[in-house]
C-alpha cells in the first residue's frame, strides 16, 4: 500500500513539473532569432533577424526573465530588432508573435561584456621605480588579460590578474620621469575592442608609509612556541625579526604580504628566556622599513616568604618607557596591576596547583604574553603549640582555647585535641575531624570528681603537622575534707599559674568575696565565721592574661566534727587540752576513758576540753586513753565517733 503511495505521489509531482515547465512563457516554442553579434559589448548594437516567415505582430523584450509565465510588460516590449545594452552580464532576448493565428514565441540568451577599464593606482619613488596597483574589482575581474604600456618605448606587457588579489606591477624609469601609462582590458576573441578606449594613468603618488605595520601581541607558550600577532598591509611583504639575546635580529622566515592582522608562531624558542621581535618590511621603493621592538617576559615562581603563598617574580619589559603596567594572571584571570617585578599571592590553598602569566601592558595597545608557570603554595612545618589554657566553664563541662601561630601557620589546618583524666596516661582524641575551632567545648566530663588534662597539636593545609603535641594543660578540681578544701595543682595555662584566688558565693552563686591565696593549694574554712555554702578557685596565669576557674564546691552544712589524736598538757601553752572541734550541731558531748574503760572525764560543752587530769585533780600519766563524741545534727539525727589518742608530757 506503501509503495502505490509513493508511485502516485511521484507521477502527480511528475506532471506537476511538467506542467510548470509548459507554462513558461519561453517554452511555448514556434519561433525563431539570429542575433548579431555573437557575443556582445556595453555601448555596441545589437541586431537580431527573425527566421519566422509569413510571421506577424513580431516584438522583442531585450532583458526578459526566462522563467516568467506570462508575457512581458508592454514597458518592455519593442518591435524594433535592436538594442544597446549599458551594463555587462548575461540577458534573456524573447521573441514572440503569432503564426496563422498561432502564438509562437523564441527564447536566447546572450552574453554582454564589460567595455569599461580597470581602475589603478600609480605609485612612484624617488629612484624612478614606480608602482601600479590595478585593483582587483568585478571590472577587472570581467577581462582575460591586461595589458600595460608604460608609455617610455618598453614593449607592452600583458598580465593575467591573480586570484583573489590585486595585481601588482613595478617598472623603472629614470628619476624624476614618470610619462603617461595606458592600462587596457583584453578579451582572448578579441571582441570590444572598437567599443573600449584605453585608461591612462597619470599623477603618481607617494609610497605610503608603513607605519601601520606594527607588532601587537608576543605570546610565548609553555612548549617554547612563540605567537607574534601583527598588523600588515596589502602588497608589503613583511617577516619577522628576533633577537635571542645576542643583540643581533635574524630572520624568521615566517610573515606575509596580507593586509589586516596576522599571526605567525615562531617554534623551538625556550620559554625561560627573554626574546626581542620586530618587523622588516619591504616598501615598493625597495627600502626596508622596521617597526619598533616588542620583548617577550619570563615569570618564575621565587622563594616563599610566607605560609600558603605563592611568590612571583618576572623579568623586566625590555623598553621601560613605553610601559604602562603590568597584569599578573592567575587561571587566566587578572589578581594584580603593577610596576613592580614580584608580587606574593595570598589567595591560594595548599593542595592546589595554580597557573600564572604575566602580561606588560604597552603603549600603543600593544600585549606581551609570558609562558605560563604553575605553582603550588608550599608551607614550613607548624611549630609546637605554646599558647593553650582550660577552664571549667559550667557544671560537667570544660573548655580549652588555643593560640596558634608562628611558622606553618595556614588559613585551614586541623587541630586536634586529646583528653586523659588527671594522673593518668591514656589519652583519647575528643575532637572532630578537620576541626578548624580554637575553642573546644567537652561536654562529656565529670568535674566534680576528676581533674582533665588536654594537649593539642596540629596539621596545616599542606599537611605539615606539629613536631610533638603540646604539654597538658589540666582543670582544677577543688574538693573538701571535712572544714579543709584543696585544689589541683597541675597548671590551667601553658607558662604556669602567678597565683590562686578562692572565690566565696552565696547559695545562688553571686561572689561575695574572693581571698588572694598565692600560689597555695589549700584553704580551711572559718566555719564559725564564714557563711559561705559555694566554693571556686580562680587562677592566674603568669602573663596575666588569662584566668581558669575550677568547678564549683557545694559546701555541705554536715556535722564537722575535728578531732586530734594527741595533745601534750606540760604548761608549755601549746597543745595543753584535748579538744574537739564541732560544727552544724545542736548538743554535744565528750567522754575520757581509761585503757580499762573506766570514766576519766566528761563534758556537754565543745569549748571545754580534757587537761589530762582525773576527777579529782591529778595529772594522769602519760600514755593511751580513749574518747568517746556525740552529737546531734542540726536535723536532729545523732551521731557518735570514738577512737584512741596519746597523752604525752
Amino acid at each position: 500500500m506503501k509503495l502505490k503511495l509513493l508511485f502516485i505521489a511521484l507521477i502527480i509531482q511528475g506532471l506537476f513539473l511538467t506542467i510548470s515547465v509548459q507554462a513558461q512563457f519561453c517554452a511555448k516554442g514556434g519561433g525563431g532569432f539570429n542575433i548579431t553579434p555573437v557575443i556582445g559589448c556595453v555601448g555596441e548594437t545589437v541586431q537580431v533577424v527573425s527566421e519566422i516567415p509569413n510571421a506577424k505582430n513580431i516584438s522583442y523584450a531585450f532583458n526578459f526573465n526566462r522563467t516568467q509565465l506570462n508575457e512581458p510588460d508592454k514597458k518592455d516590449v519593442t518591435e524594433t530588432p535592436s538594442y544597446v545594452y549599458t551594463k555587462p552580464g548575461v540577458y534573456t532576448i524573447l521573441q514572440y508573435g503569432s503564426l496563422d493565428g498561432t502564438g509562437v514565441t523564441a527564447c536566447k540568451d546572450f552574453t554582454v561584456r564589460e567595455t569599461r577599464q580597470p581602475e589603478a593606482t600609480l605609485t612612484a619613488c624617488e629612484n624612478g621605480i614606480v608602482r601600479l596597483t590595478i585593483v582587483n574589482d568585478t571590472i577587472a575581474k570581467a577581462f582575460d588579460q591586461i595589458v600595460i604600456d608604460w608609455g617610455d618605448g618598453s614593449a607592452k606587457e600583458t598580465w593575467t590578474l591573480p586570484i583573489g588579489k590585486n595585481l601588482i606591477v613595478n617598472h623603472p624609469y629614470p628619476p624624476g620621469t614618470t610619462p603617461p601609462i595606458v592600462l587596457a582590458g583584453k578579451y582572448l576573441d578579441g571582441s570590444c575592442q572598437k567599443v573600449m578606449s584605453p585608461r591612462v594613468i597619470s599623477g603618481a603618488v607617494t609610497p605610503p608609509s608603513l607605519a601601520k605595520i606594527k607588532i601587537s601581541g608576543v605570546e610565548m607558550a609553555a612548549d617554547g612556541n612563540a605567537r607574534i600577532v601583527y598588523q600588515g598591509m596589502d602588497d608589503i611583504n613583511t617577516q619577522v625579526l628576533v633577537d635571542k639575546g645576542d643583540g643581533i635580529f635574524v630572520e624568521t622566515q615566517k610573515g606575509t604580504s596580507t593586509a589586516g592582522a596576522q599571526s605567525v608562531v615562531i617554534t623551538n624558542l625556550n620559554p625561560e628566556t627573554v626574546y626581542k621581535f620586530k618587523l622588516s618590511s619591504l616598501n615598493i621603493c625597495n627600502n626596508i622599513v622596521e617597526s619598533s621592538e616588542v620583548s617577550s617576559l619570563v615569570v618564575k615562581s621565587a622563594a616563599t616568604s610566607a605560609d600558603e603563598t605563592n611568590s612571583l617574580i618576572w623579568t623586566a619589559y625590555s623598553n621601560a618607557a613605553e610601559l604602562i603596567k603590568y597584569q599578573l594572571l592567575r587561571d587566566g584571570v587578572v589578581i594584580h596591576e603593577t610596576k613592580e617585578l614580584s608580587y606574593i599571592d595570598t589567595g591560594v590553598k595548599c593542595g592546589n596547583k595554580y597557573k600564572y602569566e604575566v602580561v606588560a601592558i604597552i603603549e600603543g595597545n600593544v600585549r606581551s604574553y609570558s609562558a605560563p608557570i604553575e605553582a603550588e603554595p608550599k608551607s614550613s612545618a607548624p611549630e609546637t603549640i605554646e599558647g593553650a589554657n582550660v577552664t571549667v566553664s559550667g557544671e560537667n563541662q570544660i573548655e580549652t582555647t588555643v593560640a596558634i601561630g608562628g611558622a606553618g601557620l595556614t588559613g585551614t589546618y586541623d587541630l586536634v585535641v586529646e583528653r586523659s583524666v588527671a594522673n593518668t596516661t591514656s589519652w583519647e582524641k575528643v575532637s572532630g575531624a578537620n576541626n578548624q575551632s580554637l575553642t573546644f567545648q567537652d561536654l562529656n566530663v565529670n568535674t566534680t570528681e576528676n581533674s582533665y588534662c588536654y594537649r593539642f597539636s596540629y596539621t596545616n593545609a599542606c599537611k605539615l603537622s606539629s613536631p610533638e603535641f603540646s604539654q597538658p594543660v589540666c582543670s582544677i578540681l577543688l574538693s573538701s575534707n571535712a572544714a579543709d578544701l584543696t585544689w589541683t595543682a597541675a597548671t590551667p595555662v601553658l607558662g604556669g599559674v602567678g597565683s590562686y584566688g578562692l572565690v566565696q558565693m552565696d547559695q545562688l552563686a553571686a561572689v561575695e568575696d574572693e581571698k588572694p591565696m598565692g600560689l597555695t593549694n589549700t584553704y580551711s574554712v572559718a566555719l564559725e565565721q564564714n557563711p559561705a555554702t559555694k566554693f571556686q578557685v580562680k587562677a592566674y596565669s603568669l602573663t596575666g592574661n588569662f584566668t581558669s576557674f575550677s568547678n564549683i564546691l557545694n559546701f555541705s552544712r554536715d556535722v564537722v566534727l575535728k578531732i586530734p589524736d594527741a595533745f601534750t598538757p606540760n604548761n608549755d601553752g601549746i597543745n595543753e587540752k584535748f579538744e574537739v572541734k564541732s560544727y552544724f550541731t545542736n548538743s554535744f558531748s565528750l567522754s575520757i576513758f581509761d585503757r580499762w574503760g573506766a570514766l576519766i572525764f566528761q563534758t556537754n560543752d565543745s569549748r571545754n576540753g580534757w587537761d589530762g587530769k582525773d576527777k579529782k585533780g591529778a595529772q594522769l600519766l602519760p600514755g593511751y586513753y580513749i574518747y568517746k563524741v556525740e552529737v546531734e545534727d542540726t536535723k536532729g539525727k545523732k551521731l557518735s565517733r570514738s577512737g584512741g589518742l596519746f597523752l604525752i608530757r
